[in-house]
Formats: C-alpha cells, sequence, structure tokens
C-alpha cells in the first residue's frame, strides 16, 4: 500500500478544549499544531510548558511566544509570561492535559491498540502480538525499545513511550496507512508522565515487577505504582493479562479485578492459559498449554522460561 500521512491538522481551540475561561475569548483562535517542545512551536501551535526534571517548560514560554504560539497550557503554579495575542491554559495536572489534547487533535487511531507494561520482556511482547496478528492477516505495527515496526516503514523513537504529541503524530500515521492493529511498549516514565492517557487502549498486559529506575521513582513501591497506571487506561470489561508466575501476581490481579477489568492470568500457575509442559530442544522449546478446556501443543522457536512467560502473555493480548 503506498504511504500516506495525516491530512494538515488544524482545530479551532474552544473545539480542542471547550469553552474559554471567563475573560478569555477563544472563538476566532485556531490551533495549527501541538507540542511541548519549544523549539518545534511554528505559527499557531499550542506549547505545553511542561514542568520537568532537569528544566521547567514554563521557562520557554517567551521563546513559544515569539515563535508564534497561539496557546500556552501550564501547570497552576508557574509564572506566565503576559502577551496579549496568545491564550493561557492553566491545569492542575498539564501532563495528562496535555496528552488528551494530542488525543482530541490528532484524533486518529488504529482500531485496536493493545499496551504491555513491566520491567523485562515488554519489546518481545509487542513484537510477538505484532507477528501474531500479521500471521492472521491484519496489517500490524509495534511500537517501543527498538522504535516503530509497521508496514509503513521502521523508524526509530527518542523514548520506549514517546511524549504524547509524537505518539499521536504516529497513531495518526499509522491508521492514515491502514495499519489496524498496534502493540505498544508502556514504560514506567510513560506511564507517570501521563504519555498514554489519550490513547484508546484496547487490552494491556503486566509481565513482571524487578528493581529498577529507581534512580528517577525514588522507591520499588512508586516505580510499582507507576507501572500499575496502566490498568488506570483501560475501560471497565478490557481484558488484563497477567504473568501468573511472579511474585506480585495477586497484588497486580487484585488492582486490575478493582479496575474492573477482565483478568486473564497465564504460564504454570495461570488461570486462562496454562503452561502444562515444556520440553527443550537446542535453541527452541515445545510448549503444552491449557486454554478453555483444550489442550494445544506449539513449537516456540526460542529458548528459555522468560521466552515461554513472553509468548503465553502475547497470546493472551491477541
Amino acid at each position: 500500500m503506498e504511504r500516506r500521512f495525516p491530512p494538515s491538522q488544524r482545530m479551532k481551540l474552544k473545539d480542542l478544549l471547550g469553552d474559554a475561561p471567563e475573560g478569555q475569548d477563544w472563538s476566532d483562535i485556531v490551533v495549527t499544531g501541538v507540542t511541548s517542545d519549544s523549539r518545534e512551536v511554528k505559527p499557531g501551535f499550542l506549547f505545553a510548558a511542561l514542568p520537568g526534571v532537569n528544566s521547567d517548560g514554563a521557562s520557554y514560554i517567551g521563546s513559544a511566544i515569539e515563535s508564534g504560539a497561539a496557546a500556552i497550557l501550564l501547570s497552576d503554579s508557574a509564572s506566565q509570561t503576559t502577551n496579549g495575542a496568545t491564550r493561557y491554559i492553566r491545569d492542575p495536572n498539564p501532563r495528562r492535559r496535555f496528552a488528551m489534547i494530542a488525543g482530541k487533535f490528532y484524533d486518529t487511531q488504529p482500531d485496536t491498540v493493545i499496551a504491555v507494561t513491566g520491567t523485562n520482556g515488554k519489546t518481545s511482547v509487542a513484537s510477538f502480538v505484532r507477528q501474531i496478528w500479521e500471521t492472521l492477516g491484519r496489517r500490524a505495527a509495534s511500537l517501543g525499545t527498538v522504535g516503530l515496526v509497521s508496514p509503513l516503514g521502521d523508524k526509530p523513537v527518542a523514548h520506549t513511550t514517546p511524549d504524547p504529541a509524537a505518539l499521536h503524530a504516529m497513531l495518526a500515521e499509522l491508521a492514515t496507512g491502514g495499519v489496524d492493529a498496534l502493540a505498544l511498549e508502556a514504560s514506567s516514565h510513560g506511564l507517570e508522565q501521563h504519555r498514554l492517557d489519550g490513547v484508546r487502549i484496547a487490552a494491556a498486559a503486566f509481565t513482571n515487577i524487578t528493581r529498577d529506575h529507581l534512580d528517577y521513582h525514588k522507591s520499588f513501591r512508586a516505580y510499582f505504582d507507576a507501572k500499575l497506571r496502566l490498568f488506570d487506561l483501560l475501560p471497565a470489561g478490557a481484558p488484563a493479562i497477567i504473568n501468573a508466575d511472579q511474585l506480585e501476581a495477586a497484588e497486580i490481579a487484585g488492582v486490575a479485578d478493582d479496575r474492573r477489568l477482565d483478568v486473564l492470568t497465564v504460564g504454570r500457575l495461570g488461570a486462562g492459559i496454562k503452561l502444562i509442559g515444556v520440553e527443550q530442544d537446542s535453541l527452541s522449546q515445545r510448549l503444552t498449554v491449557r486454554y478453555q478446556g483444550k489442550t494445544y501443543k506449539t513449537l516456540l522457536p526460542l529458548a528459555g522460561d522468560f521466552q515461554a512467560s513472553n509468548a503465553l502473555i502475547a497470546a493472551g493480548l491477541a
């Protein structure tokens, strides 16, 4: 299929954000782009002045205004550079608001989007799901640590979970190009920073949890809670696939139950897709699994218990 790109985006500020606050008139403001990088601002852009780990986006408001920003999103506590031609939107959680704005601005997404989180296995699971979908005849893509892999061509990404503007531009490009299914990795940074909050996720998985990224999250509990945020992004009744063979499986399943999700556990202790036998053969293994009362045997051309776990999680997602 010929590669196509999303049409040039334009949206009235009032349609993007709703009614203007008292004292502001948004009726004539047209937004031509959204970004949280002041270097990318062009005339008509909405600039999200987000608080960061090393710098505060509010410091770049003046630069964004000079570049023609039509609107500025900033936190309630941020200082404001006055400019009568620029509209200001204050929000107690500007990161989440920006993600929702980016989702609404680009609007178009693949029909099916699934997400996987956990310390290890995310890349393999996302790739396996894409390959399963491709075998079933779907035009599928995966997005994460190794970049974007799709029928439209592969491309690198700066972060495992891209920022909302870049992410939603990719989603729109994929959908416009005929890709109807996407498997993406949800990093702890991306989840805590609300980068996925505007994505319509149909199902999610949790692979495992070990101590990681504590330089950013400060504690294991904070890191764990960031991962668990993925379940907050699912609609009630959506599938939550959980590796039952990890120590934290019961707690993870309990959180999913509290969110009213449809829990499917997989693995040797799994109640959904249960691994009942493994025959190792050099660099491959033959798995025997039970699902919905039936037993299946399948050859997995990869070695290692961790890859068997990743494959079962991918099967549950697919």
